[in-house]
């Protein structure tokens, strides 16, 4: 009983070390929010910077989002941070919902094929390419839409923080 006991709590313990080390990072909300609100810029400017990375989140390149996100910021004279910032809002913990909501927002929006059901149990990591290839194009819609509304949302949000926090720090 003590051998089990032992083995439980040793687990959990390595669990708790992943989540502190790995995981934890890609999902600290008080990071991000605490990264964007110290920003020396105009607020508009740091939110439509933010808003423009949640947008290149949702491309489903995970290699790409970054280099895309740097260039797009030095190419339009925006927030280097800012728009990187944006751009983590996909990552390896949130990336596969995202995806899945995208798909169904395209399919939603775009209802293309007779057989409009996708059946899951045939995906797998050999075949992915060739059984999401005639639902690609619903898929790419559904990631503009949701993209689109992730970004507007995100804009409003952070500027939202962002002038209270100002106007709150601003006496002080």
């Amino acid at each position: 009983m003590r051998i089990q006991k032992r083995r439980r709590a040793n687990r959990q313990r390595v669990y708790l070390r992943l989540w502190r080390r790995r995981l934890r990072p890609y999902v600290d909300l008080r990071g991000w929010y605490q990264r964007i609100i110290h920003l020396d810029a105009p607020p508009k400017k740091i939110a439509i910077s933010f808003a423009i990375g949640v947008y290149i989140a949702f491309i489903p390149l995970l290699g790409v989002q970054t280099a895309l996100s740097i260039a797009l910021s030095w190419l339009l004279r925006l927030n280097v941070v800012a728009v990187v910032s944006g751009s983590l809002f996909t990552n390896p913990v949130t990336f596969v919902p995202l995806l899945w909501i995208s798909f169904h927002a395209g399919m939603l929006v775009y209802p293309y094929g007779e057989n409009q059901e996708f059946e899951w149990t045939s995906l797998g990591m050999d075949n992915a390419l060739e059984v999401m290839k005639p639902y690609l194009i619903q898929l790419l819609i559904g990631l503009g839409v949701v993209g689109l509304c992730c970004a507007a949302a995100s804009y409003f949000l952070t500027l939202f923080l962002i002038k209270r926090y100002r106007e709150h720090h601003e006496g002080k």
